[in-house]
């Protein structure tokens, strides 16, 4: 349709050209000779009069929405065209002068057709925007519609568009059209991603509470199943999920129900890992019980405290109950490697042997290993500090530990403070009672602070300067894996913002070097005895906890203040 009245539109302008320049539109031709007959004066009108019809047809086109920028060229020219002088005239009737006024005339009118013509131009460009929009549109409408969006409004625009194109309008109402085509495409396309979003995130939603609902009802099955645990509570939290999942229709609503299951999923699941893990420290404490029994230790007592824990764990029927019961485990099992190894050792005193004659002082408390070792050296030197002077001086951090999103332990700064309850147990589980220990940097502090010289102290410390300290009768406190057996570090974060902080629970143990000899070491043991321990063993331990050590020594004898320099001999003044 539009193509047809383009064609008229420029048939009309092709009309007009002819009717005023002729046939062949050259200069010559009844209008030159029209234009002889009536004089300069004549010729002067015409090009005022075609002027005047330029300016009219650049003000129409400009006003329909053509664009400027597509009519500046010919406004230029026509407007250098009328300012042009006119030639001098060489006699009365002068023709050249008339002849050159109309050719003026008919550039002009020229141009005039050329600015009409231009303004079709735009038409049809827009017109063909507009079919792409038209296209685009009912792509997007097919979308919408599969997203089941209502498109009737969109219909409406849509058909309002098709309209738009097939009649012809100026590129002011054209433009129009395509504005309010693509805004409404746009309004389509923005409901089509906002209904597809919801539809996704409302599947996920739904796929996500699904899989925490069936986590949550397979853990209370599991849980259900033991009759000592009371899972009272969280069944009933349960029960009231349960009861809200059919009427669930939003993400919102799925989100809430997915959340609450995983927060009882989490409890029922952390309950089942510590009842079991409980259950396997049981086994390793009755398994090491029958290592030291076999090799001859007392274990009277321990026996007597792993009947009675297993009897308190087949009771536990919450977490509380349980977590009391692991942590004197993890320390029996502790004690019962350390009494297997005593067992087993010789009591000998090795060829060689350098004692240094460090006093050996039990520690007081289940974790006061490092006062007890720093306690020994400190009493070498002559200084007598009780463990719980050096303990206030550590200062202790009693913050409880927790764990990050991820798992991670977040706890004290072992660097900075002695870690947890000092005479609990070494784990991170056992609430109030939770403890872990105190590092080079307070130990060495506090050893300067009661009164002895501190060599030497940090990490990597080789194990021959170890030895060469333990031959000079310098006592070293060192940390060990306890009964000498390494296991795999882990690692922990400080409440102080510190990352990677060594942590060796339950194996982290203090002691002190009080001699040496050919292939051996001896060590005052806080927890046991004095005992000899091979090299090999030692440096094993000793390497669990990066090679750290703090080394004593008397202090360096102080230096002698120089004398001062003799001052010169004045001399005598040279006589008048």
């Amino acid at each position: 349709m539009l193509g047809q009245l383009v064609h008229v539109r420029v048939a009309l302008a092709a009309a007009q050209l002819v009717g005023t320049f002729g046939v062949a539109g050259g200069v010559g031709g009844w209008v030159a000779v029209d234009q002889a007959h009536r004089g300069v004066s004549g010729a002067e009108t015409e090009l005022k009069a075609a002027d005047t019809e330029f300016r009219a047809q650049l003000n129409r086109s400009a006003s329909d929405g053509t664009p400027a920028e597509k009519l500046a060229d010919l406004s230029v020219r026509e407007t250098k065209l009328v300012a042009r002088p006119k030639p001098a005239a060489t006699f009365v009737v002068d023709r050249q002068v008339i002849m050159e006024l109309g050719r003026r005339t008919a550039d002009i009118r020229r141009m005039t057709i050329d600015v009409a013509l231009r303004e079709v131009d735009e038409e049809v460009s827009l017109n063909e925007q507009l079919r792409a929009a038209l296209e685009a549109m009912a792509q997007d409408l097919v979308a919408a519609r599969n997203a089941g969006i209502d498109t009737s409004t969109y219909v409406a625009a849509y058909q309002q568009g098709e309209a738009a194109a097939g009649r012809e309008q100026i590129p002011r109402l054209a433009s129009k059209s395509i504005q309010d085509l693509k805004t409404q495409d746009a309004a389509l396309v923005a409901a089509t991603a906002g209904r597809v979003a919801y539809i996704s995130a409302l599947q996920a939603a739904s796929d996500n509470a699904g899989y925490q609902r069936s986590r949550a009802l397979g853990d209370l099955a599991q849980a259900r199943a033991i009759p000592v645990l009371d899972v009272t509570a969280v069944a009933a939290a349960i029960a009231d999920l349960e009861s809200r999942f059919p009427s669930a229709t939003t993400p919102d609503d799925f989100n809430n129900l997915a959340a609450g299951y995983a927060a009882d999923a989490a409890t029922l699941e952390n309950l089942l890992y510590s009842r079991s893990n409980a259950y396997s420290l049981l086994a390793s404490a009755r398994y090491e019980l029958g290592l030291a029994q076999g090799a001859g230790a007392d274990v009277t007592s321990d026996a007597a405290k792993i009947n009675a824990l297993a009897t308190q764990l087949d009771a536990a029927s919450n977490l509380a109950a349980i977590q009391a019961v692991e942590g004197p485990l993890s320390f029996l099992i502790r004690d019962l490697v350390g009494l297997y190894r005593a067992a087993k050792s010789r009591p000998f005193t090795p060829a060689g042997a350098i004692v240094d004659g460090v006093p050996f002082i039990h520690q007081v408390y289940s974790l006061s290993c490092e006062a007890a070792s720093l306690e020994m050296a400190l009493m070498y030197y002559g200084h007598n500090v009780s463990q719980d002077d050096i303990l206030n001086y550590f200062t202790v951090d009693r913050t409880l530990p927790s764990r990050s999103p991820s798992g991670s332990l977040i706890w004290g700064n072992p660097y900075k403070s002695f870690v947890g309850n000092y005479n609990g147990y070494e784990n991170a589980d056992s609430g109030s009672l939770s403890g872990y220990g105190v590092y080079y940097p307070r130990v060495a502090a506090a050893g300067n602070y009661f009164g002895a010289y501190v060599a030497q102290a940090g990490e990597v410390i080789a194990p021959s300067t170890i030895y060469a300290a333990a031959k000079n009768r310098q006592p070293v406190v060192v940390w060990v894996a306890f009964a000498y057996q390494p296991h795999p570090m882990q690692y922990m974060a400080a409440y102080d913002g510190t990352q990677n902080i060594m942590y060796g629970a339950p194996w982290e143990h203090a002691v002190t070097i009080s001699g040496w000899a050919p292939g051996y070491v001896l060590i005052n043991n806080p927890d046991t005895h004095p005992e000899w321990i091979d090299d090999s063993t030692f440096e094993a331990a000793y390497a669990m906890f990066n090679h750290m050590a703090v080394i004593f020594s008397n202090p360096p004898p102080p230096q002698p203040s120089p004398a001062p320099a003799p001052s010169a001999s004045p001399k005598p003044s040279p006589s008048p």
